[in-house]
Order: structure tokens, then C-alpha cells, then sequence
């Protein structure tokens, strides 16, 4: 029986990696959900798709180069319509 695995979340109801798309991701019923991670310049662990925030968010540049609270002062839904 094939597995159902919610890529990114349910990321065609809500932003990729995120709370959002992984609670609609269960309440679909997927078996599982994938995601990637990264540590930020200061070693917190983020999740992103990417290296980079520029696809997923309203800034540029790498996550490795950012600390935990300047990520967070992005908009990563701000691309999703």
C-alpha cells in the first residue's frame, strides 16, 4: 500500500514548512510529512526548503549567515497566494 507524504507540509494549503501547512498535512491524513533543516548562524535549528530564504520569504541571503532573531524578522507566508 503506497504512503501518502505531505512534501513540505500541505504546501498547496498553506506556506511551505510551516505550523500551517504541517497541521493540515495531518488533518488530511498523510502518513507522513517531509521537511529540511538548517542551523542558523547561531545554531538554531530552522526550517527551509532551501539555503537561502529568498524564495520563501520578503528577504535575501543565506540562513547559515543569519542569527535566529534576524530570521525571524521575515515574512516566510509572504510569497504564498
Amino acid at each position: 500500500m503506497p504512503l501518502i507524504i505531505a512534501h513540505r507540509g500541505a504546501n498547496k494549503y498553506a506556506p511551505q514548512n510551516t505550523l500551517p501547512a504541517f497541521s493540515k498535512a495531518v488533518e488530511l491524513l498523510s502518513d507522513g510529512i517531509e521537511t529540511d533543516v538548517h542551523l542558523s548562524k547561531d545554531g538554531e535549528i530552522v526550517i527551509c526548503h532551501n539555503y537561502t530564504i529568498d524564495a520563501t520569504s520578503n528577504g535575501q541571503g543565506l540562513i547559515d549567515g543569519m542569527t535566529f532573531a534576524e530570521l525571524r524578522k521575515y515574512d516566510f507566508g509572504a510569497y504564498f497566494s
